[in-house]
Formats: structure tokens, sequence, C-alpha cells
């Protein structure tokens, strides 16, 4: 009888541990289904996450941000000013034309940092725009022209004198490819950046870096929407400078700049080309 009485209080033990796993899977299946929304909302701030991970260090504008001596300092505009400055880097391509007639169709003016692209007829196409030619360099080699700082200012004339010929047009607005922070020029010359920065300046150059990007300039190809929700996201900033590229294969930055455009128009930003005393959003020099 005790026997019996053993095998009935074990089956009865296991019955119990059986109801109470069910009860929890029951629980857990149910706080899976509550979670859901939750979770498809952290799936986009992670892809979103993802995509800022994989932008190229020297795109990068979670930096300190300097002046150049004697330019304009966000302080200097009046409270509730607006600007965007627009900048395309590498062209002119096959792309310009299009870019020209977006800006014409908002009428927005910009500033186009070129390099010798081989598109001889687009760069006084874009002076006949109305917009301002900048120098990036003539062969933006990194290997070429971060060897020495002779190197750098024999491929910084040889630009400069392509534009002149091109355009009549002289110009002491620069841009360093990779901008002053990168980190690919120490690979050839340690410092360099540093002893670039300061003697552009000795011999009359403005340069320009940015404090916002589309990230069209990462390895990773994004569409136009994901361009477009990385340009859109500054808004707060009152005086942007907005760094794009004018290349042969970035259809997605043509396709989705009406959009930013229309996004900064509406929240009241003035769209201005860069000159010598325009503010320059240097970034911190890392090299």
């Amino acid at each position: 009888m005790n026997h019996v009485k053993t095998i009935r209080c074990f089956i009865g033990i296991l019955l119990a541990i059986v109801l109470l796993l069910t009860c929890a899977a029951c629980s857990r299946e149910q706080e899976v289904i509550a979670a859901a929304p939750n979770q498809i909302q952290e799936l986009t701030v992670a892809r979103q996450e993802e995509i800022r991970a994989n932008i190229e260090d020297a795109y990068t504008t979670e930096q300190n941000l300097t002046q150049q001596p004697g330019q304009l300092t966000e302080e200097d505009f009046p409270e509730g000013t607006k600007i965007m400055y627009l900048t395309f880097d590498d062209g002119p391509s096959s792309n310009t034309q299009e870019i020209l007639d977006i800006l014409d169709t908002y009428d927005c003016q910009a500033t186009f940092f070129v390099v010798a692209s081989g598109y001889d007829n687009e760069y006084q196409n874009i002076v006949d725009h109305g917009h301002t030619l900048a120098l990036h360099t003539y062969t933006h080699d990194y290997e070429t022209i971060y060897q020495s700082e002779e190197a750098y200012f024999e491929d910084l004339d040889a630009i400069a004198d392509l534009v002149y010929d091109l355009t009549g047009v002289t110009t002491n607005l620069i841009r360093f490819p990779g901008g002053s922070s990168n980190t690919v020029s120490e690979n050839y010359n340690i410092g360099i950046m540093s002893r670039l920065a300061e003697e552009v300046e000795n011999r009359g150059y403005v340069y320009f870096d940015w404090n916002a990007t589309n990230a069209d300039a990462s390895t990773e190809p994004y569409t136009a929407d994901e361009l477009y929700e990385f340009a859109i996201s500054y808004d707060y900033e009152d005086v942007i400078v907005m760094l794009m590229h004018d290349t042969d294969y970035l259809d997605t930055t043509v396709e989705c700049l009406p959009r930013v455009i229309e996004h900064y128009k509406n929240l009241g930003y003035e769209f201005l080309s860069l000159n010598e005393n325009s503010y320059t959003a240097h970034l911190e020099i890392v090299n």
C-alpha cells in the first residue's frame, strides 16, 4: 500500500511540473507577441546604427569642430539664421548637369570642389549657373598627394591651373581629399594633415570640411532613401556645410537631392555658395 501511495505521489509531482512548464511557455509566448512591435522598432534603430557604423572614418562628423582664423563662426550669425552650404566633391561628372538643373529648379546656390575628371565643358557650366568652383586636387590620389607637402601643393597647383585655363576662375577655396581629419594620409606621411592645414593658411587658402553629410562616400551601397535620411538628420544645426559627391556612379545622390532641398527649404534654410569668409566647419585634425 505504501508503495502504491509513493507511485501516486511521484506521478502527481510530475504532473505538477508539466503544468508549471506549460504555463511558463504560454507566458513566454505572450511576452514575445506583446514585444513584437518594440522588437520591430529596435530592429529599425539597429539598422540605422549599422548604417552609421559603416560610414568611413574620414566622413564622420562626430568630432569637435574648429574654425579657421578670420572665418565666421555660428555665433557671428544673427539669431534665427538658417543657412545651408551644399557642397559637391570629386566632380564634374556625367551627373553634373542634372545636379545643376535641380539647383536651378529650387533656386539654390552650391559649391563644387573639383578634380581633373575629364568633363572639361562642365567646369564652365558650373560657373555659368552661378555656383562656386573650388579646388579638391588634380588627381585625388592619396598616395600621390600625401607623400609630402611638396607633392600636395604640386597637385593643388595643377587643378588650379586647369580650372583657370578652362574658366578663367582663380580661387583660394579648397577641400582636402578625405577632409583635414582623414586617417588614410598617415599610411604615407604621419602628421602631414596638421602640417598641411597650417601651410595652406600661410599660403592664403581657405580650407573647408563639413558638419553634415548624406553618407554617399561610404563603402556601403546606400539607397537614395537612406542617403536622404542621413542628409536630413542635421536639421538641428543653424549653419550647415553639407558634404555630397558629384560622380558618375552616384545616381542615388542625384535622386535624393530634390527631397533634401525641399526638407531644408521648408524649415527656412537659405542655400548659399561658399566664399572665403564663410563658416568653415573644420574637423579636429587626427592624423
